[in-house]
């Protein structure tokens, strides 16, 4: 096969797959080829000597061609791997263990994967086509999955960052492109080596390799490395680690994301000779890169942020202002960068914890050309000024404020997330505090509030409510902190000025929700005044959680209660229904409203309603769950069987009101159960006597090695048929009691005209009657047309008659279609009709003959039909199948 014709295993799927029928016997190759051809969906490949011109999808073949062309058909199928081309190989039927030894040694001549499923002819046409289809899907699987395995690939490719792959031992197994431009080493140069090939030294790959170790999972970690190309050219390199992991978690190996961060390092440059024009400015001065870290400070600053210049140079903004201010200034960062200038005030908190105003400028810092910007130079200037009489009126009326908006939002009917972020807003605009959240018992709620306007995280928040924390707050209700920044309770990420804190719990009727913390500004001291305003709003907010809380879970419980399938009751001492579900009014068919205050005696027999009344009653003086069955009829829902559990139900006050019932209809379940038993011993039986057939004659033959054995062996074939059938009718059995099917609207004509067809096919002799209406719909499963056919073949198989005949009449009444099958033969035996209509239970000796019967007993059964049976006059039987004509419910 050419290259290009081998591109035919990487196209996609065809439409209309090909098929080549490649047999040694012109005449079985053109029969073939015919029945290929009259499939829509084939297409039959013309058969050619030379099958490396040939374009296929399926082959099908024999043993002669297999042996003629073995080599090339297993070169095609190498070469076309990992797409598989399946082969399907004909072989004549004879004796089974000849079929088995010769399969083998066709298989062995040869590669193993050469012959993908073999057959035995004769063989029907519609298992031939459902052997090519299951092999065509087993090809069009393989060219999913390669055409998956390259959209990886492109996407491995396209990423623009070098990628480095290794295993556990961190050795190179693939590298993309992005790579290979950076670095200069293809795959093939590198694979297999170990990484510290493109490191600098081994003492950095020794480095990189316990950082690896160290940050399993954490998918921010990064690390610059001093890496070497092919060429000798040493670069840093900014490396992400991820890690490879099966489905069980375990790490199977690296990939390693390298940038050339070459130019980032280069930005220290000339900026020393701003300082000496700066240093000794009255305005605070500094000036920082465009990675946000600090390039010099004047004096001044160093002063205000208490630092001296050797250990502020090289930092990040973050570092010296707190993630609060940076915040609220690294957004201004990013509009000075992009050629803004700027002037806004803000309060910073000095290093003796006093508060002050700053107002401050931000203009780009540009190359000496002009054109390129490299950073933002800051001047701040302290412009605190403050009148202490001001600041007490201005508190006293906040305090009014405060409140008094607080109360408002736990009145109103918003949702608790959102009341609870109000209240937060409000206090995070108040100057009273300088920090402000709020943690609940189970979730985490935070609403921020800082005077340094930086948010503060879940993540944080959760770190500072260590259980010493919860309880010294909760143990007293109250809380006051001396200095929130210290090593008991430290409530701050980033290093910070000492202040004092309260918190409040959030609670009501001995019931904790969560806990309210505020931190004051540094330098201010709370008042009594402070204190007894976040007392009440602790009340006033455990109050509110408290109700919410109820609320929800009466919601929930009943939301949960409504939208279960099974009935679910609370019934008081007297028995009267006080809660129900959809549930219990769909079974008593009954509107909800006019079953509370009724009892089960509304809707139930009689027999079963006193069942239940003393159960109830069980429950309420034994105060003990109770698990029991009842089987009762319901007035549109024929009889149903429940497993129910009782549970005693107590009032808030503990007192013992009544009993609430989960039931669950299991009435499908127990009669799958039994069916399930009945078919298991008639199963069991048939089998036991088809084998003791089998057996007695072949123990026969072998005692009588000289005697004719035609009619033994012939006994020996048709019980082994018969066991054939019966594991068919096994299977279709097993499958309808395991995975019931739906009724639907199916045409009986061509139904019968099929089976008719099909009859004479396998039995020439034989004659079948068609009598009645010629166009008839019924509400049946899939499945009716195998028990008509069934009925029909019992009447043929069984004749003593020559010619066998049967006769099908339909007949077409008001609300159902009866189905007919009248036969000759010796009948069907009283016993085992009893059986299958259920008018005598299965015993060890009443079992049945057969599996047959069953079968359409239960297709007969899910379509919602009935099974009847008469005796033929003068002789034979007379199966009636009865179906509906309109959909049951």
């Amino acid at each position: 096969m050419t290259e290009s014709e081998s591109d035919l295993f990487e196209t996609t799927i065809r439409e209309s797959p090909r098929v080549l029928p490649l047999v040694s016997d012109p005449g079985n190759r053109e029969q073939l080829a015919a029945w290929i051809d009259s499939r829509e969906t084939l297409a039959c490949v013309p058969f050619e000597e030379d099958l490396a011109e040939i374009d296929f999808d399926v082959c099908i073949l024999d043993k002669g061609a297999l042996q003629e062309y073995r080599q090339e058909l297993g070169r095609i199928k190498e070469e076309a791997e990992p797409i598989i081309v399946p082969y399907l190989l004909l072989v004549p039927e004879y004796d089974e263990s000849l079929i088995e030894f010769e399969q083998q040694q066709l298989i062995d001549t040869v590669t193993p994967a050469s012959v993908d499923e073999i057959a035995s002819l004769p063989i029907k046409q519609q298992e031939l086509e459902w052997r090519v289809r299951a092999l065509l899907r087993l090809r069009n699987q393989s060219i999913e999955a390669q055409t998956e395995g390259r959209r990886y690939r492109a996407l491995f490719e396209s990423v623009n960052d070098a990628i480095l792959v290794s295993d556990t031992d961190r050795t190179i197994v693939d590298c993309n492109q992005a790579f290979t431009d950076l670095f200069g080493y293809s795959l093939a140069e590198i694979e297999g080596k170990p990484t510290h090939t493109v490191y600098e030294s081994k003492a950095e790959f020794a480095e990189m390799g316990e950082a690896i170790e160290n940050y399993i999972g954490d998918p921010a970690f990064r690390k610059i490395v001093s890496y070497e190309t092919k060429s000798g050219a040493v670069f840093p390199g900014e490396t992400g680690v991820f890690y490879l992991q099966d489905r069980d978690g375990t790490i199977q190996g690296f990939i390693g994301l390298i940038r050339d961060v070459s130019d980032r390092l280069q930005r220290e440059r000339e900026l020393e000779r701003y300082e000496a024009a700066v240093e000794e400015s009255t305005d605070m001065l500094k000036a920082i890169d465009r990675d946000r870290q600090i390039l010099f400070a004047n004096e001044r600053y160093r002063e205000f942020v208490g630092e001296p210049n050797e250990e502020l140079r090289g930092r990040h903004v973050r570092d010296i202002v707190g993630e609060d201010s940076y915040s609220e200034i690294d957004p201004r960062f990013e509009r000075v960068l992009a050629g803004e200038s700027l002037q806004y005030e803000r309060e910073q908190t000095t290093t003796d914890g006093e508060t002050r105003i700053l107002d401050v400028h931000y203009y780009p810092l540009r190359e000496e050309s002009g054109d390129e910007i490299t950073g933002v130079v800051a001047a701040l200037r302290d412009i605190t000024e403050r009148e202490e009489q001001l600041a007490r009126i201005e508190r006293l009326s906040e305090y009014r404020r405060i409140l008094s908006e607080v109360n408002q939002l736990l009145v109103s009917k918003d949702g608790k997330t959102e009341v609870l972020s109000r209240i937060m807003e409000r206090l995070a605009d108040s100057d009273l505090f300088a920090c402000t959240f709020l943690s609940e018992r189970q979730s985490q709620s935070i609403a921020f509030s800082c005077e340094t306007d930086s948010d503060l995280d879940h993540q944080s928040v959760e770190s500072f409510h260590t259980a010493a924390y919860v309880q010294a707050v909760t143990e007293n209700g109250a809380l006051h902190i001396d200095d929130v920044t210290g090593s008991r309770f430290n409530q701050h990420v980033e290093d910070a000025p000492a202040h004092e804190g309260y918190a409040v719990e959030l609670s009501h009727a001995g019931e904790s929700y969560g806990i309210l913390t505020v931190h004051f500004p540094p330098g201010e001291h709370p008042r009594d005044e402070e204190m007894a305003l976040l007392d009440d709003l602790g009340d006033d907010i455990g109050l509110f959680l408290h109700a919410r809380e109820t609320e929800a879970e009466r919601e929930l419980f009943a939301e949960i209660v409504q939208s279960l399938d099974d009935p679910v009751m609370f019934q008081d001492r007297d028995g009267a229904f006080q809660v129900i579900n959809d549930a219990v009014a769909e079974y008593a068919d009954q509107p909800r409203d006019a079953l509370l205050g009724d009892d089960e005696f509304a809707f139930m027999d009689d027999d079963a309603a006193r069942i239940v009344a003393e159960q109830k009653q069980r429950v309420l003086d034994t105060e003990r769950p109770h698990t029991y069955n009842l089987r009762t009829t319901f007035p549109e829902k024929s009889e149903r069987v429940f497993k129910t559990t009782r549970y005693p139900h107590y009032d808030t006050d503990g007192s013992l009101d009544g009993t609430v019932a989960i039931c669950r209809d299991v009435t499908d379940l127990n009669e799958r159960e039994n069916n399930l038993r009945v078919f298991d011993r008639v199963l069991r039986h048939n089998i036991r006597n088809n084998m003791n057939v089998v057996l007695g004659n072949a123990e026969w033959i072998q005692e009588n090695p000289q005697a004719d054995h035609e009619q033994a062996t012939q006994r020996i074939l048709d019980t082994g048929r018969d066991l054939v059938d019966l594991s068919h009718n096994e299977r279709r059995i097993v499958e309808l009691l395991t995975d019931p099917q739906h009724a639907q609207t199916i045409d009986l004509l061509p139904i019968l005209e099929r089976i008719r067809a099909s009859i004479r096919e396998e039995y020439p002799d034989s004659e079948v009657h068609i009598e009645g209406a010629e166009t008839v719909t019924v509400q049946a499963i899939s499945e009716i047309e195998a028990a008509i056919y069934e009925l029909v073949e019992n009447a043929i198989k069984h004749q003593t008659r020559e010619p066998p005949h049967a006769t099908v009449t339909v007949k077409d009444n008001a609300d159902s279609v009866a189905i007919r099958v009248k036969d000759h033969g010796p009948g069907i035996p009283e016993m085992e009709r009893s059986v299958l209509l259920g008018e005598r239970d299965i015993t060890p000796l009443l079992h049945g003959t057969g599996l047959g019967l069953w079968l359409v007993k239960h297709i007969v059964t899910q379509s919602g039909g009935r099974l009847d049976f008469e005796e033929n006059d003068p002789e034979g039987s007379i199966v009636e199948l009865q179906f509906p004509v309109e959909e049951t419910a």
